[in-house]
């Protein structure tokens, strides 16, 4: 896509919606972008809702049971997204987006996680194989509880870590490859206030 084609006036609107609705993300984040893959028939600038997905395994009861004073059930309502050095390791879907969470997002990361699932999936083993479900699910929570946090977003971002944004109902995402370049994208959706 050529960026005459961003600007027609569908992707406009959706331009000045992400300028209006992320202000929070786009000065949190410092100019760095976030990944998520998304399926190829979205848009190109698409506005995606936070559903709740259906995950039940021992990871998500540990990781939920870790952060319910946060929110109940973190792991069905999250939107994972990814900063640029860890993209390739999570490719989860099938085309890559930078994405725009609303403000009001919170969000959630680890310094020493990329992908949760594959990151945490031998610690879990182990634990559970030494301790036994019940220790080893409270030991993991503890863990978990206290090596994320939820300040200095670029941080986050800068270190490839798997950020956790929760507490809103939708974001917006839009096609890498129809973009001209992050930092271009970002000139766009200014100029469309």
């Amino acid at each position: 896509m050529l960026i005459s084609q961003l600007l027609q006036q569908p992707v406009r609107s959706d331009f000045h919606a992400i300028a209006e609705q992320c202000t929070e993300f786009v000065s949190e984040s410092r100019g760095q972008p976030l990944f998520k893959f998304l399926p190829e028939e979205y848009a190109d600038v698409h506005k995606v809702k936070a559903r709740k997905r259906n995950i039940r395994n021992q990871f998500a009861d540990t990781f939920n049971e870790a952060f319910s004073s946060h929110v109940s059930g973190l792991c069905q309502r999250a939107i994972y997204a990814y900063g640029a050095t860890s993209v390739e390791r999570v490719c989860e879907g099938d085309d890559p987006f930078y994405v725009f969470p609303i403000d009001g997002y919170r969000y959630l990361y680890s310094t020493e996680v990329e992908s949760s699932n594959e990151d945490y999936k031998q610690v879990f083993e182990m634990m559970f194989e030494q301790f036994g479900p019940d220790k080893g699910r409270e030991m993991i929570a503890d863990l978990v509880k206290f090596s994320y946090t939820s300040s200095n977003l670029a941080e986050g971002i800068e270190r490839g870590s798997e950020i956790i944004f929760y507490n809103i109902p939708y974001y917006y995402a839009v096609r890498v490859e129809a973009a001209p370049g992050y930092d271009e994208l970002l000139s766009l959706i200014d100029k469309s206030k």
